[in-house]
């Protein structure tokens, strides 16, 4: 038995929901959609215990409401539940308080994974307008955290050098060191702030993605953060761009979407490797966390294309 459906079922019916409830996701987040006896569905999201503290998952909630109000974007809607909070807490069975929220469900079927040149479009067009509504959006009305270049992919997901030299051999693990320390050169002085930069998604994959008539929708703000629009736009290209390439070639559709809506930021080949091998290094850190029992194909893979992408990464100017 799923040992978290029971807090899930507890989540849905304090939010006045009655129906079946089946797990679709049990990541860091774990998921459920609930189908009613009335024909609606929604989804419930049990937030991971030691993930963030309610006010982070209120303003994730709060900009999600703007964004379904204040744009043309199809986002998954908040509901309040019948005491009118928007998160609601459920002890699992450790005793631990868990948050949990419920947003209206996209139905749609899955993204893509290596997207078309139509595809790239349609998601710079999404950026685009995750960016302009963003950016009349202050620090002061959202507590979210705010970008660096070791933590690519969350709070509690600092790069872990000791961890990869350990699983990849002293010499890569140094290697990959040395190359980040010349993407951090690059990636610190990226402003967070307008015009360039503001709260972003911060990991607007392919799996992040419905396909839908009318325009994609997205999912899973659990990452938004305060940074660079230009870290969102890669951390979104990342599913297709070829490390062994220079990447101004490869950008075209989705920043000809991402210009229907507005200008883009500064997006130099620099940058753009700077970007790509730290998000590159987040995801090789957390795929060699203590919980993989060995070092898999895919990450050796990754590792060979963050050698590739380090070999130019600090090499020409931002």
């Amino acid at each position: 038995m799923n040992p978290v459906a029971p807090l899930a079922r507890a989540v849905a019916r304090a939010f006045g929901r009655r129906g079946a409830v089946t797990a679709v996701s049990l990541g860091e987040n774990a998921v459920f959609r609930v189908d009613e006896v009335s024909g609606a569905v929604a989804c419930v999201r049990l937030h991971r215990a030691a993930g963030h503290p309610r006010a982070a998952i209120e303003s994730e909630l709060r900009w999600l409401d703007a964004l379904a109000r204040d744009t043309p974007l199809c986002v998954p809607r908040p509901r309040r539940a019948v005491d009118g909070a928007r998160v609601v807490a459920v002890p699992d069975p450790d005793g631990v308080w868990r948050w949990g929220s419920l947003l209206d469900w996209i139905e749609g079927q899955p993204w893509d994974p290596h997207p078309d040149a139509d595809a790239q479009r349609q998601i710079g067009w999404a950026l685009g307008h995750l960016h302009r509504h963003t950016a009349g959006l202050g620090r002061d009305d959202f507590a979210r955290r705010v970008f660096r270049p070791d933590r690519a992919l969350g709070q509690s997901a600092a790069v872990d050098f000791a961890g990869i030299e350990h699983r990849l051999g002293p010499a890569r693990g140094a290697a990959l060191r040395v190359t980040f320390e010349r993407a951090r050169r690059v990636l610190d002085p990226l402003p967070c702030a307008p015009p360039h930069g503001g709260l972003c998604h911060g990991d607007l994959r392919p799996a992040n993605l419905i396909a839908r008539a009318g325009g994609p929708g997205i999912i899973d703000f659990d990452d938004a953060l305060f940074a660079p629009f230009a870290w969102d736009i890669v951390t979104a290209a990342c599913a297709w761009l070829d490390p062994r390439r220079p990447p101004s070639a490869q950008l075209g559709p989705l920043l000809d979407g991402y210009r229907a809506v507005r200008t883009p930021p500064p997006l130099s080949d620099a940058i753009v490797d700077a970007c790509a091998f730290a998000r590159h290094l987040g995801v090789l850190s957390w795929s060699l966390g203590p919980a993989a029992p060995a070092v898999s194909a895919a990450v050796e893979r990754a590792a060979e294309a963050l050698t590739a992408l380090g070999s130019r990464v600090g090499s020409v100017a931002a």
